[in-house]
């Protein structure tokens, strides 16, 4: 009897270990394991209102709470207070500050990257305000820059510890050419003088933000500024899309994923401008050019957004582009009652909206990395798709991707193992024949029965026979995914 029973002990425990390893072997890595595949449909409800997107308005409304309400009805939650227009003394600050407390709007200051002035001196009788949420920096771009940061870092988290220090960094930054960086000096003499204070490329110039300012201090927010992707053809680069958009994305990603960071704030292109010449010429936004930028950017793991611009002074012209430029447009910075919202505003209103009823499930997921599928060979996909930066080959839980258009796919995880995607219709928004082309795309996965997709905000649980799953988009679509074993 004690041989049978010690018999079937080894028989029983040998028939378990081969379980195993057979679910190991078919499923994979951690989370992506046939047996951890959940069959029951996930809910994210419970954190409606935690796990949010913020937005950011960038440049600040006139100084008035009716249009402070008009900018949160357009569903922007933050706001960047400016100096463009030497318009906001401590009063005016004080008064803006009100609204925002009754609005529930957060405000964030500027610090200027050349300034030594000890921010408790300008914003000290400030911060009584709730709405009172931190500061920003613009485009620091020399090491002394990175130098004068980090002492406002250090500043605000003296002048009241949950401020939050907002860095705009760079979108790109033009590897082994300090004369990009001529324009910032006074002479030939002086950036001579100076160009040992130019970063060599973008790696020297993150690893020095993340080393000396956001691994040691937990109050640094990660942002990008200044990569604008949307271009008029009639520039000299012959391309409606910046090149290398993709890449200094995937690179900032990869910063985020590799830091820990829980937040990475991106800007977005909505108003018209250009540097000067015949370069850089950027295009004012149609609803989908809004949609598509910031699916792009979500895409990527993008946690919060900024519009630049929200309002502008610029009158319509040559320089810029046909019709009002900006969410507002501001014809008389002495005028209080002369803004107006364009049409781009009620564009951004929609999209908004839209992402309010999907951010707190995608605030639920993880961004791992992305996936390309390409179909054209026009300039703007081979530029941006031509990176390895967050890019990866496959993911387990894909058997294959096909699409008509090129598409990106951004690949998620949730705290609970769900695998999320994110499948972006890369169809250039200015170049497609009409905005009611259709991007056909069919995914095939693995261990998937059903899958919980939602799309413009809205939730649906639909069958993938066989694991497959069909979807067509629109130019400057996205739908994401969670298949469901």
């Amino acid at each position: 009897m004690k041989k049978f029973i010690i018999l079937s002990l080894v028989f029983f425990l040998f028939f378990a270990v081969s379980c195993d390893m057979s679910g190991k072997a078919d499923g994979g890595g951690a989370g992506n394991q046939q047996k951890e595949y959940s069959s029951v449909i996930p809910s994210y409800e419970r954190y409606k209102g935690e796990r949010t997107v913020d937005l950011m308005a960038f440049w600040a409304p006139p100084a008035d709470y009716e249009s402070y309400r008009i900018m949160k009805d357009c569903g922007f939650t933050s706001v960047l207070i400016d100096n463009k227009y030497d318009a906001y003394s401590t009063d005016v600050r004080d008064r803006i500050l009100n609204y925002c407390d009754a609005l529930e709007l957060n405000a964030y200051f500027p610090v200027s990257r050349d300034s030594t002035e000890n921010i408790a001196n300008v914003y000290g009788s400030l911060i009584g305000h709730d709405s009172f949420k931190g500061f920003y920096l613009d485009e620091p771009i020399l090491k002394t820059h990175m130098h004068t940061m980090l002492q406002h870092v250090i500043e605000a988290e003296n002048l009241r510890e949950d401020l939050v220090f907002i860095c705009n960094i760079l979108g790109g930054y033009p590897d082994n050419d300090p004369a990009a960086f001529r324009w910032m000096f006074s002479s030939d003499e002086e950036f001579e003088a100076n160009k040992h204070l130019i970063y060599d490329d973008y790696d020297e110039y993150l690893d020095d933000l993340c080393d000396n300012v956001i691994d040691e201090h937990a109050n640094v927010r990660l942002s990008v500024s200044g990569a604008y992707p949307l271009l008029k053809d009639e520039t000299e680069y012959g391309t409606s899309l910046s090149g290398g958009w993709l890449n200094g994305m995937g690179m900032n990603s990869e910063l985020v994923k590799r830091k820990g960071l829980k937040r990475l704030n991106y800007f977005i292109q909505s108003t018209a401008f250009h540097n000067g010449g015949n370069v850089n010429y950027r295009r004012s936004v149609s609803e989908d050019d809004i949609r598509w930028q910031i699916n792009i950017c979500l895409t990527y793991g993008v946690t919060d957004i900024s519009y630049f611009t929200y309002t502008s002074l610029t009158a319509p012209g040559p320089e810029t582009d046909e019709g009002d430029t900006a969410l507002i447009y501001w014809t008389d910075e002495n005028d209080t009652s002369t803004y107006y919202p364009t049409d781009a505003y009620y564009a951004a209103k929609n999209v908004n909206e839209e992402l309010s009823g999907f951010e707190y499930v995608y605030r639920s997921f993880e961004w791992q990395n992305v996936m390309f599928n390409k179909v054209t060979d026009c300039i703007e996909t081979e530029s941006n798709f031509d990176t390895a930066a967050g890019v990866a080959s496959s993911n387990k839980r894909i058997k294959s991707i096909k699409s008509g258009d090129d598409l990106v796919t951004g690949c998620f995880v949730d705290e609970n193992g769900y695998d999320g995607f994110m499948f972006t219709n890369f169809d250039n928004t200015y170049l497609s024949q009409n905005n009611n082309d259709i991007n056909e795309i069919t995914v095939n996965f693995a261990h998937c029965k059903k899958a919980v997709v939602y799309y413009r905000g809205e939730r649906q649980v639909i069958s993938t026979p066989n694991g497959v799953f069909n979807y067509g988009l629109k130019v400057g679509d996205s739908v994401f995914v969670i298949p469901v074993a």
